[in-house]
């Protein structure tokens, strides 16, 4: 008997490692699989608390999963309207989840094809700075109404098309860029933390 459980907890733990150094070499489906395995098996010995756990990553990187999926779906309806700020807000976004993932050759496909993007469309990014320009004087206006959630949700707009910029800018703004998406975040935090103690 107590050798059937020291068998059984050498399985637990050889899927415990296996299933993070998947998960981390970005192979994150043969890792879900596992995890999944794994969470059976601690269900079916009583240890729910662990299996909760792992319960709880399954749902997150099945979410973050179908939320990049969705975001693929899109790009290329996007692409065909013409809709410049949300091709590149999207490209980030997918971008960011591969990164999430640990989907190294995701993430270079995606970055490399959104900067591809962003120089084809150059002369709009006047037009991006001058829609961050305007949601900063909305959200400064929303400040000086008390309306911190608008101004929160602006902020926020802001900071994401700084991080977009960041990317496709000449090398010797991206500081420019990282400071200003900084500024923004900061600006978001602040408000933020306003709501919260209203509540």
């Amino acid at each position: 008997m107590q050798e059937e459980l020291t068998r059984k907890e050498k399985k637990v733990i050889d899927y415990k490692i296996e299933a993070a150094e998947l998960f981390v070499t970005g192979k994150y489906e043969e890792s879900l699989a596992l995890m999944k395995k794994l969470n059976r098996i601690l269900n079916n010995s009583g240890r729910w608390e662990e299996a909760d756990i792992y319960r709880e990553k399954i749902i997150q990187i099945e979410e973050i999963i179908d939320e990049r999926n969705d975001y693929i779906k899109r790009l290329k309806p996007e692409i065909n309207r013409g809709d410049y700020y949300t091709v590149l807000r999207l490209y980030n976004s997918i971008a960011v989840i591969s990164r999430a993932l640990n989907d190294k050759e995701s993430v270079e496909i995606y970055t490399k094809e959104f900067k591809d993007y962003a120089e084809k469309n150059q002369l709009d990014l006047d037009a991006l700075d001058l829609r961050r320009e305007l949601l900063e004087e909305k959200a400064n206006q929303a400040v000086e109404r008390q309306d911190f959630k608008e101004a929160v949700d602006l902020y926020g707009e802001c900071e994401k098309i700084s991080l977009l910029l960041v990317d496709i800018v000449q090398p010797e703004k991206e500081e420019d860029e990282l400071w200003k998406a900084e500024y923004f975040r900061l600006k978001k935090s602040e408000f933020f933390e306003k709501i919260a103690k209203k509540h």
